[in-house]
Protein backbone atom coordinates (compact mmCIF):
# COMPACT_ATOMS: atom_id res chain seq x y z
CA UNK A 1 0.00 0.00 0.00
CA UNK A 2 1.54 3.31 -1.12
CA UNK A 3 1.68 5.70 2.01
CA UNK A 4 0.74 9.66 0.58
CA UNK A 5 3.61 12.15 -0.10
CA UNK A 6 6.23 9.00 -0.70
CA UNK A 7 7.52 8.21 -3.92
CA UNK A 8 4.78 7.93 -6.62
CA UNK A 9 6.73 6.89 -9.99
CA UNK A 10 9.99 6.63 -11.28
CA UNK A 11 11.47 5.68 -15.02
CA UNK A 12 14.57 3.20 -14.93
CA UNK A 13 17.06 2.84 -17.42
CA UNK A 14 17.17 -0.77 -17.12
CA UNK A 15 20.55 -2.86 -16.62
CA UNK A 16 22.46 -4.82 -14.40
CA UNK A 17 23.51 -3.00 -11.71
CA UNK A 18 21.15 0.09 -12.48
CA UNK A 19 23.05 2.86 -14.31
CA UNK A 20 20.24 5.68 -14.42
CA UNK A 21 16.35 6.77 -12.77
CA UNK A 22 14.79 9.31 -12.72
CA UNK A 23 12.44 10.17 -9.56
CA UNK A 24 9.34 12.32 -8.93
CA UNK A 25 7.82 13.04 -5.82
CA UNK A 26 5.36 15.92 -4.22
CA UNK A 27 8.46 17.85 -3.62
CA UNK A 28 11.65 17.08 -6.11
CA UNK A 29 12.40 15.59 -9.25
CA UNK A 30 16.04 14.05 -9.46
CA UNK A 31 17.92 12.19 -12.44
CA UNK A 32 20.44 9.49 -11.04
CA UNK A 33 23.12 9.03 -14.04
CA UNK A 34 26.55 7.96 -15.32
CA UNK A 35 26.60 5.42 -12.29
CA UNK A 36 29.76 3.24 -12.76
CA UNK A 37 30.69 -0.04 -11.15
CA UNK A 38 33.46 -2.79 -10.23
CA UNK A 39 30.36 -5.85 -10.21
CA UNK A 40 28.14 -4.65 -8.05
CA UNK A 41 30.35 -2.24 -6.13
CA UNK A 42 28.86 1.27 -7.13
CA UNK A 43 31.94 3.74 -7.84
CA UNK A 44 30.44 6.86 -8.47
CA UNK A 45 27.41 8.49 -9.75
CA UNK A 46 25.98 11.75 -10.91
CA UNK A 47 22.80 13.16 -9.49
CA UNK A 48 20.80 16.29 -10.81
CA UNK A 49 17.03 17.93 -10.13
CA UNK A 50 14.94 20.30 -8.91
CA UNK A 51 13.81 20.81 -4.60
CA UNK A 52 10.78 22.91 -3.06
CA UNK A 53 8.49 23.20 -5.78
CA UNK A 54 5.87 25.68 -5.39
CA UNK A 55 2.41 23.60 -4.25
CA UNK A 56 0.27 24.59 -7.28
CA UNK A 57 0.74 22.44 -10.01
CA UNK A 58 0.66 19.25 -7.23
CA UNK A 59 -2.80 20.29 -6.52
CA UNK A 60 -3.66 20.48 -9.52
CA UNK A 61 -1.93 17.30 -11.36
CA UNK A 62 -1.91 14.99 -8.00
CA UNK A 63 -0.44 11.25 -8.71
CA UNK A 64 0.16 12.11 -12.05
CA UNK A 65 2.02 14.65 -11.93
CA UNK A 66 4.70 14.15 -15.04
CA UNK A 67 7.92 15.63 -16.19
CA UNK A 68 6.22 18.36 -18.72
CA UNK A 69 4.68 19.90 -15.64
CA UNK A 70 7.84 20.72 -13.46
CA UNK A 71 8.58 24.09 -14.06
CA UNK A 72 11.93 24.82 -13.03
CA UNK A 73 11.40 28.91 -12.70
CA UNK A 74 9.27 27.44 -9.52
CA UNK A 75 12.19 25.43 -8.20
CA UNK A 76 15.62 25.12 -6.46
CA UNK A 77 18.42 23.47 -9.28
CA UNK A 78 20.86 21.42 -7.27
CA UNK A 79 23.95 18.77 -9.25
CA UNK A 80 26.64 16.91 -7.41
CA UNK A 81 28.83 13.60 -8.29
CA UNK A 82 29.92 11.44 -5.38
CA UNK A 83 33.12 9.09 -5.83
CA UNK A 84 33.08 6.25 -3.25
CA UNK A 85 36.30 4.64 -2.42
CA UNK A 86 35.70 2.40 0.21
CA UNK A 87 33.39 0.02 1.40
CA UNK A 88 32.73 -2.62 4.37
CA UNK A 89 32.46 -6.22 3.90
CA UNK A 90 29.20 -5.95 2.82
CA UNK A 91 29.67 -3.29 -0.10
CA UNK A 92 28.05 -0.91 2.14
CA UNK A 93 30.13 2.38 1.75
CA UNK A 94 32.03 3.73 3.99
CA UNK A 95 34.02 6.64 2.30
CA UNK A 96 33.37 9.01 -0.59
CA UNK A 97 33.91 12.79 -1.99
CA UNK A 98 31.29 14.78 -3.48
CA UNK A 99 31.45 17.77 -5.27
CA UNK A 100 28.32 19.98 -5.95
CA UNK A 101 26.32 23.28 -6.49
CA UNK A 102 22.88 24.36 -4.77
CA UNK A 103 21.17 27.33 -6.59
CA UNK A 104 20.50 29.19 -2.96
CA UNK A 105 24.21 28.29 -1.64
CA UNK A 106 26.55 27.85 -4.41
CA UNK A 107 29.10 25.23 -4.62
CA UNK A 108 30.23 22.99 -1.96
CA UNK A 109 32.35 20.31 -1.19
CA UNK A 110 31.57 17.48 0.98
CA UNK A 111 33.49 14.36 2.59
CA UNK A 112 31.98 11.21 4.12
CA UNK A 113 32.83 8.56 6.43
CA UNK A 114 30.49 5.82 8.14
CA UNK A 115 30.15 2.45 9.64
CA UNK A 116 27.02 0.04 9.87
CA UNK A 117 25.50 -2.69 11.60
CA UNK A 118 27.25 -5.85 10.90
CA UNK A 119 24.52 -8.24 9.24
CA UNK A 120 23.99 -9.19 5.81
CA UNK A 121 20.91 -7.08 4.93
CA UNK A 122 19.02 -4.59 6.52
CA UNK A 123 22.25 -2.96 8.32
CA UNK A 124 22.03 0.64 9.86
CA UNK A 125 24.18 3.35 10.19
CA UNK A 126 25.60 3.36 13.60
CA UNK A 127 28.47 5.89 12.93
CA UNK A 128 28.79 8.82 10.36
CA UNK A 129 31.90 11.96 9.98
CA UNK A 130 30.86 14.96 7.52
CA UNK A 131 33.02 17.71 6.66
CA UNK A 132 31.28 19.78 4.76
CA UNK A 133 33.02 23.24 2.65
CA UNK A 134 30.45 25.98 1.65
CA UNK A 135 31.01 28.04 -1.29
CA UNK A 136 32.70 30.83 0.88
CA UNK A 137 35.10 27.72 1.93
CA UNK A 138 33.79 27.68 5.44
CA UNK A 139 34.51 24.13 6.63
CA UNK A 140 31.76 22.36 9.14
CA UNK A 141 32.48 19.10 10.86
CA UNK A 142 29.91 16.72 12.21
CA UNK A 143 29.98 13.68 13.85
CA UNK A 144 27.10 11.10 14.57
CA UNK A 145 27.12 8.52 17.12
CA UNK A 146 23.48 6.50 16.73
CA UNK A 147 22.37 3.70 18.71
CA UNK A 148 19.14 1.19 18.24
CA UNK A 149 16.71 -0.32 21.02
CA UNK A 150 17.54 -3.91 18.99
CA UNK A 151 18.02 -5.54 15.68
CA UNK A 152 14.97 -4.02 14.39
CA UNK A 153 13.20 -0.97 14.45
CA UNK A 154 13.88 3.36 14.85
CA UNK A 155 16.53 4.76 16.24
CA UNK A 156 16.78 5.09 20.23
CA UNK A 157 19.35 7.88 20.44
CA UNK A 158 22.28 9.67 19.02
CA UNK A 159 25.38 12.00 20.31
CA UNK A 160 25.82 14.57 17.63
CA UNK A 161 29.13 16.99 17.68
CA UNK A 162 29.04 19.51 15.24
CA UNK A 163 32.65 21.39 14.78
CA UNK A 164 32.94 25.01 13.19
CA UNK A 165 36.32 26.11 11.94
CA UNK A 166 36.71 27.98 14.89
CA UNK A 167 36.68 24.82 17.61
CA UNK A 168 33.60 25.62 18.51
CA UNK A 169 31.32 22.84 18.88
CA UNK A 170 27.37 22.37 19.22
CA UNK A 171 27.08 19.38 21.14
CA UNK A 172 23.83 17.63 20.85
CA UNK A 173 21.92 14.54 22.59
CA UNK A 174 19.20 13.25 21.81
CA UNK A 175 16.62 9.75 22.50
CA UNK A 176 13.46 9.14 21.49
CA UNK A 177 10.61 6.72 22.21
CA UNK A 178 8.02 5.10 20.00
CA UNK A 179 5.07 3.74 19.84
CA UNK A 180 4.02 -0.04 18.76
CA UNK A 181 4.14 1.11 14.83
CA UNK A 182 7.43 2.82 15.33
CA UNK A 183 6.49 6.26 15.05
CA UNK A 184 8.17 8.96 17.14
CA UNK A 185 5.82 10.08 20.38
CA UNK A 186 8.04 11.88 22.25
CA UNK A 187 12.14 12.96 22.49
CA UNK A 188 14.32 14.37 24.61
CA UNK A 189 17.25 16.28 23.33
CA UNK A 190 20.26 18.51 25.30
CA UNK A 191 21.91 21.10 23.03
CA UNK A 192 25.72 22.41 24.30
CA UNK A 193 27.13 25.38 22.50
CA UNK A 194 30.46 25.94 23.75
CA UNK A 195 30.83 29.09 21.49
CA UNK A 196 27.72 31.15 23.93
CA UNK A 197 28.01 28.37 27.30
CA UNK A 198 24.49 27.66 26.96
CA UNK A 199 22.75 24.31 27.16
CA UNK A 200 18.86 23.87 25.90
CA UNK A 201 16.78 21.51 26.82
CA UNK A 202 14.26 20.09 24.61
CA UNK A 203 11.39 17.84 24.71
CA UNK A 204 8.53 17.11 22.13
CA UNK A 205 5.36 15.14 22.36
CA UNK A 206 3.23 13.81 19.42
CA UNK A 207 0.04 12.26 18.25
CA UNK A 208 -1.09 10.64 15.05
CA UNK A 209 -4.26 10.22 13.19
CA UNK A 210 -5.68 6.43 11.66
CA UNK A 211 -3.53 7.67 8.66
CA UNK A 212 -0.29 8.11 10.43
CA UNK A 213 0.01 11.53 10.01
CA UNK A 214 1.27 13.98 12.86
CA UNK A 215 -2.58 15.64 14.34
CA UNK A 216 -0.55 17.57 17.03
CA UNK A 217 2.50 18.31 18.23
CA UNK A 218 3.68 20.04 21.54
CA UNK A 219 7.69 21.56 21.62
CA UNK A 220 8.60 22.87 24.90
CA UNK A 221 12.23 24.45 25.03
CA UNK A 222 14.16 25.61 28.31
CA UNK A 223 17.13 27.43 28.85
CA UNK A 224 18.69 25.36 31.36
CA UNK A 225 20.75 28.45 33.04
CA UNK A 226 18.01 30.65 33.64
CA UNK A 227 14.73 28.05 33.88
CA UNK A 228 13.10 30.27 31.13
CA UNK A 229 10.91 28.08 28.86
CA UNK A 230 8.83 28.72 25.96
CA UNK A 231 6.33 26.81 24.61
CA UNK A 232 4.66 25.72 21.06
CA UNK A 233 1.50 24.05 20.09
CA UNK A 234 0.83 22.69 17.08
CA UNK A 235 -2.82 21.21 16.44
CA UNK A 236 -5.94 20.91 14.18
CA UNK A 237 -2.91 19.91 11.44
CA UNK A 238 -4.87 19.40 7.70
CA UNK A 239 -3.36 17.61 4.99
CA UNK A 240 -4.04 17.43 1.34
CA UNK A 241 -4.24 14.93 -1.18
CA UNK A 242 -0.57 13.88 -1.36
CA UNK A 243 -0.25 13.64 2.38
CA UNK A 244 1.55 17.58 3.04
CA UNK A 245 0.26 19.51 5.87
CA UNK A 246 -2.21 21.97 4.28
CA UNK A 247 -2.93 24.06 7.49
CA UNK A 248 -2.79 24.04 11.57
CA UNK A 249 -3.20 26.04 14.73
CA UNK A 250 0.11 27.27 16.41
CA UNK A 251 0.16 28.69 19.73
CA UNK A 252 3.11 30.21 21.54
CA UNK A 253 3.19 30.46 25.50
CA UNK A 254 6.16 31.96 27.68
CA UNK A 255 7.22 31.54 31.23
CA UNK A 256 4.30 34.56 31.75
CA UNK A 257 1.55 32.48 30.19
CA UNK A 258 0.92 34.52 27.14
Amino acid sequence: MMKQGNLTSFYRIHSEPVTGEIKIDAGSVSYWHNARYDGHKLLYFEEEGYTDFEGTIFDEKGYKLTLTDIDPNQAAYYSFSRTIDAWDSHNRATHYTETGHREATGDYEREWWGTYEDKEEGARLTYYKEEFTDANKVKITTERWITYPSDKGQMLSYHEVVTDPMGNQTITDWEGTYDDKDRLIEYHKTVLDTAIGTTIEVDWYGSYNNLGQLKSETYIETDAETGKTQRRYLYNIRYNILGKQASFTEKLVDDTGT
